[in-house]
């Protein structure tokens, strides 16, 4: 069985991380798609971290400037294809909910534009292959104040 999490993957992704991490999300399984590791090169070790909010296959994963990773879209097996959004963020390894796409796809492209935002591009939903595409905003991440500041 593989990595952490106990499952073995197909339709997920994997990201580098800033920090050399590598960060796994989702796969066609049950157990695969709710379900999130890293693997540590120095350690030569897969790590659990949190799951996130919605388990889904098939989705498109972005670095963001400030070192989080981005997650759009996908499938659920039993909800189909998803508009919604995340973010991990790899130095407190939490999942924060991100603005949703404005059509659900899975299987689609993804990548960063200049002006910060995202282009999304074709993929699948529940009305065939998709000819289009999107320019993603994502929320910029929410600075956390330290009490007394």
């Amino acid at each position: 069985v593989g990595g952490a999490a106990g499952t073995h993957r197909l339709g997920h992704t994997v990201t580098l991380l800033p920090d050399g991490r590598v960060l796994v999300v989702g796969g066609t399984t049950t157990q695969a798609a709710r379900t999130a590791e890293v693997y540590v090169p120095e350690r030569n070790t897969w790590e659990p971290v949190a799951a996130p909010e919605v388990p889904r296959e098939h989705h498109a994963t972005l670095v963001t400037p400030e070192g989080a990773v981005l997650v759009v879209g996908g499938e659920h097996s039993s909800r189909g294809t998803l508009a919604s959004a995340e973010r991990f963020d790899p130095a407190r390894g939490t999942w924060t909910p991100a603005p949703t796409l404005h059509e659900p796809r899975g299987e689609a492209g993804a990548l960063w534009l200049r002006r910060g935002t995202v282009l999304v591009v074709g993929g699948v939903n529940e009305l065939g292959t998709l000819a289009t595409s999107e320019e993603y905003v994502p929320a910029p991440a929410v600075a956390q104040a330290t009490p007394g500041e």
